[in-house]
């Protein structure tokens, strides 16, 4: 069951953007508040997915260290 999961740990997973499009796309996924998708060769599109979902709107921090070149965080 991950209703009411608050953090969630993908780092070094192998998500890549169509995982992070999974989780993007999740509404059960709308009370986390701590996602890290670090190591998992997420591009710019699949962060952005992540930034811009409209269930994870009470996400306060995500982390994509080693994910994405150049890109530590992203803005809603």
């Amino acid at each position: 069951m991950v209703a009411g999961l608050v953090n969630l740990d993908l780092s070094i997973n192998r998500l890549g953007d169509a995982g992070a499009a999974t989780v993007a796309a999740s509404p059960r996924l709308g009370q986390l508040i701590e996602l890290d998708i670090c190591a998992n060769r997420v591009s710019e599109a699949g962060g952005a997915a992540l930034a811009e979902s409209p269930h994870l709107h009470r996400l306060h921090e995500l982390e994509v260290d080693d994910t994405i070149p150049g890109q530590r965080t992203f803005e809603r």
